[in-house]
């Protein structure tokens, strides 16, 4: 068993779909532009510390002044999102560190390794203790030695993470708002303008089956539903003069047959006392012509034959004459005590109109 899905409920899919893609598409480009933003602030904070520190940590480092370096190092980790901050030497020797008893290390490891190799300032994502962070790096450069140290440090995503989770609830509120709206909208359009007219026509066919002559959708729209209408207005129109045209050649027909059974009969009498009757394969009387003293009274057009003349021998006569068309059967009967002669003639099918049988009482 198929199961059927309405048109109406069809569009409204097909459309909540596209619209829902639409949304999800636009709101992810939306927020991912959002979130780039929000690093971006990151990352300017992230240039203007490099660049205030340039010049101070080139003066500690040329006067070898290890206590203001530290003191540096330390404002520099009081900024806002900044969680440590390393100075290197050229071959990754620590000279500057927040725990001075990392002062002379030498790291080898590929974030140490990443940052001495940078030419400008760089940064990427790294996870550290379970956690996202965003790592920048930029080279101490001194205008007559060029890059004399590096500087690395890492800085919090929880800013960024914090904004992009309230922009999320931000724009979920404004879809689903836009949404709601959009389908009210879209639902009372679809409904007047598409919906009701393909119910009207739905409606429209079931009447057309009852009465298809008398039948004319009535509906003023210019567009392509209005066309349909129209459409289907005019081949109403043209069936219905195709059915008329039809019954009035089927009455110029019968007219036609009519007069030649006549032409058949009257050529046929024998005297004026005869009963002339025309029966179809029914047994059902199609044409008579009584004389004056005839024993059948009142009008016996579609009266069975059998009912107007109950005589076995007739219907054994008429038998007769079905079974050998074209041939005439004659005998004589009694009906009502008097004697009759009947004669009984079938005339072969002509399309449309069934086998005609001729019986002619005549009494003796």
């Amino acid at each position: 068993m198929k199961f059927k899905i309405n048109v109406n409920l069809k569009v409204f899919c097909y459309t909540f779909l596209i619209l829902v893609t639409l949304l999800g598409l636009s709101s992810a480009l939306y927020l991912d532009q959002y979130k780039q933003r929000l690093l971006d602030k990151v990352l300017t904070k992230a240039k203007l510390v490099v660049r205030l520190s340039n010049l101070v940590i080139i003066n500690d480092i040329t006067n070898y002044n290890d206590i203001s370096l530290l003191a540096h190092i330390e404002k520099i980790e009081s900024v806002d999102d900044i969680l440590y901050a390393i100075i290197f030497s050229n071959n990754g020797t620590v000279i500057g560190h927040s725990d001075v008893y990392e002062i002379g290390n030498k790291y080898k490891d590929p974030l140490t390794t990443w940052a001495i190799e940078t030419k400008d300032f760089s940064y990427k994502d790294h996870v550290e203790e379970g956690k996202s962070i965003l790592v920048c790096a930029a080279p101490i450069v001194d205008k007559e030695l060029g890059p004399i140290a590096y500087i690395r440090f890492g800085m919090s995503k929880d800013s960024v993470v914090t904004g992009l989770k309230k922009e999320n609830k931000y724009v979920f509120i404004f879809n689903f708002i836009f949404t709601s709206l959009f389908l009210i909208i879209f639902l009372l359009i679809f409904y007047i303008d598409i919906a009701k007219p393909l119910t009207m026509i739905k409606e429209g066919i079931i009447l057309m089956k009852k009465n298809l002559t008398n039948f004319k959708f009535k509906l003023n729209k210019h567009d392509e539903i209005g066309e349909i209408y129209s459409g289907i207005n005019s081949l109403i129109n043209e069936i219905s003069g195709v059915i008329k045209s039809k019954e009035h050649g089927n009455d110029e027909i019968l007219v036609a047959e009519e007069k030649r059974l006549e032409k058949i009969v009257t050529s046929m009498i024998a005297n004026e006392t005869s009963d002339i009757l025309v029966v179809n394969s029914e047994n059902k009387i199609i044409f008579a012509k009584l004389h004056k003293n005839s024993f059948l009274k009142g009008n016996v057009i579609d009266l069975h034959v059998v009912d107007i003349v109950s005589n076995p021998d007739l219907i054994r006569i008429l038998t007769d004459a079905y079974s050998s068309k074209n041939t005439l059967i004659k005998d004589t009967i009694e009906i009502d005590s008097k004697q009759y002669s009947a004669s009984v003639f079938s005339i072969e099918e002509i399309k449309p109109f069934l086998t005609k049988t001729i019986i002619i009482l005549s009494s003796i």
